[in-house]
């Protein structure tokens, strides 16, 4: 074979090399990938003296992958500071998988003072998630990491699976 055969064969094998690493590299940990979106209200209840709001949220995969999802909490910003509400179970199952541009429904109750509102725009979605691929490879890594003796496991400790990520609660439409 000549060298400029070759040449032309490893050009062409780098090029198909590189097409799933670009893909896995884009969908590794894009920002903001999900946003949210307030379904439905009920009307608030009282059970043992708690005033509670059942929310139905939507969530919706703006990327291209997966994404798998560790935790989705509600979160009320109250106050000029901005402070929160203590966290609100997670309203969609943990391990639940979104697929690119689909979308899942997921509900929470939420607790109602005089003083807190459920509108979307007291809300905040607090998100922990990563794409299929990133959590398989490091769920892999991690099981790899579990059998090494622990002072190798300290020092190859990488990051966690999941990132955290925070996103506006969006009004549903009329």
């Amino acid at each position: 074979m000549s060298r400029r055969t070759k040449l032309i064969l490893l050009g062409i094998f780098l090029l198909l090399l590189a097409i799933p690493v670009w893909h896995v590299g884009s969908n590794w940990n894009p920002p903001s990938p999900l946003r949210f979106r307030l379904v439905s209200r009920d009307t608030p209840s009282e059970i043992d003296g708690i005033w509670s709001e059942w929310v139905e949220v939507e969530a919706f995969n703006t990327s291209s992958a997966p994404r798998y999802i560790e935790m989705v909490t509600l979160k009320r910003v109250k106050g000029p500071d901005n402070s929160f509400d203590p966290f609100v179970p997670s309203i969609i199952s943990s391990g639940t998988v979104i697929p690119a541009g689909g979308t899942v429904r997921g509900g929470g109750s939420l607790s109602v003072s005089k003083e807190g509102s459920t509108e979307p725009d007291t809300l905040e979605i607090v998100y922990f998630q990563a794409s299929t691929v990133r959590h398989q490879a490091l769920e892999g890594y991690y099981s790899f990491l579990a059998r090494l003796p622990e002072p190798l496991q300290e020092l190859l400790s990488w990051s966690s699976v999941c990132t955290e990520s925070k996103a506006p609660l969006e009004e549903s439409p009329p």
